[in-house]
Order: C-alpha cells, then sequence, then structure tokens
C-alpha cells in the first residue's frame, strides 16, 4: 500500500494533455513512470537519459528471463546513469559516437522507435513488418522518407503495432 502512494499520477503531472490521461495512468499503475519524469515537463521534449529510464522500466516489466546486472561500466565518458548503461549493454541503445551518448540531448521520434522496438527485441517479444507494409506507410506519411535508415524498419515497426502513430494524418516527423 505504501508503495501505491509514491506512483506518479495525472493529477501530479499538472501538465499532462487530457487525451493523455488514462494512459499515463495505466502506465504508471504498471510501474512504467518514474516521479523524476513527472515532475518535468510532460508537454515538452524528453532527453536521451530520460527515455532510457522509462525504457528500462518497460523492459523490467515485460521481460521474461530479466538479465541480471553484474558491474557494467558506462562506455561513454558524459554518461554512468544505470539505465542508460543497461540499455546500452542489451542492445537497446547506442550513443551518437562510440564514446558519447548526449544524455542531456532530446530524443527524436525515430530515436523512440528504435529504442523500443529493440526493448521489445532484448525482451523477446516478437515484432515484424513486411516489405508491403513498409511501402503502404511509404505512401501514407509524406515525411517517412525523412527516416535515417538506422531507424526505418523499427519506425515501420512502431507504428504498425501503434507504439506510436503520426502528428497528423500525413505526417510522422522522424526528426
Amino acid at each position: 500500500t505504501a508503495g501505491l502512494l509514491v506512483l506518479p499520477s495525472a493529477a501530479q503531472a499538472s501538465d499532462l494533455s487530457q487525451w493523455a490521461a488514462s494512459n499515463f495512468e495505466m502506465a504508471s499503475r504498471s510501474g512504467l513512470v518514474s516521479s523524476n519524469i513527472v515532475e518535468n515537463n510532460l508537454q515538452g521534449n524528453i532527453t536521451r537519459e530520460e527515455f532510457c529510464e522509462l525504457i528500462m522500466n518497460l523492459y523490467r516489466t515485460i521481460a521474461s528471463n530479466p538479465l541480471v546486472d553484474v558491474e557494467l561500466e558506462s562506455p561513454f565518458v558524459d554518461c554512468t546513469n544505470t539505465a542508460v548503461v543497461q540499455a546500452y549493454n542489451r542492445g537497446i541503445v547506442s550513443g551518437r559516437t562510440e564514446d558519447t551518448f548526449d544524455p542531456q540531448g532530446f530524443v527524436t521520434r525515430q530515436e523512440m522507435s528504435k529504442m523500443l522496438v529493440n526493448t521489445l527485441k532484448a525482451a523477446e517479444v516478437s515484432v515484424v513488418v513486411l516489405k508491403s507494409e513498409i511501402d503502404a506507410l511509404t505512401q501514407e506519411f509524406d515525411d517517412i522518407g525523412d527516416t535515417a535508415d538506422w531507424a526505418g524498419i523499427e519506425l515501420a515497426i512502431a507504428l504498425k503495432y501503434g507504439i506510436i502513430c503520426g502528428v497528423d494524418d500525413r505526417s510522422v516527423d522522424p526528426l
């Protein structure tokens, strides 16, 4: 019971959009939302480090055999955050360069898609997208061609499964 008192709620998230309230409550009850995320502007951009905290909460929730962490070292000179290091060692995230993560940089929608799909794969959740589905998405969204090669398939998977959606009927805004 005491643990429920510290869960972030929509009431605590004063800047939460009305359309997101029920999903936020569900994510919070599931342990996916961290209190420190709620303290930030929920309508603003999220940093790469904050997003790693969220995806590692997701990973711990869905992984059938969560990996036991031993002393993991960060390959990044600019970040030692535990969630970032765990996500990196599970193949969920990578750095902006080989030794730089850019923890305070804002995450893009294509990066979010890549990280979320990589989280599902690391947790051994099967997700696939057919070439014909990618072709259909290319016709549906005018800006999907702006997606980087390294994120194209994951963005298509995220769209297919409703993990993300377009920002409007013709745009997905990958960048």
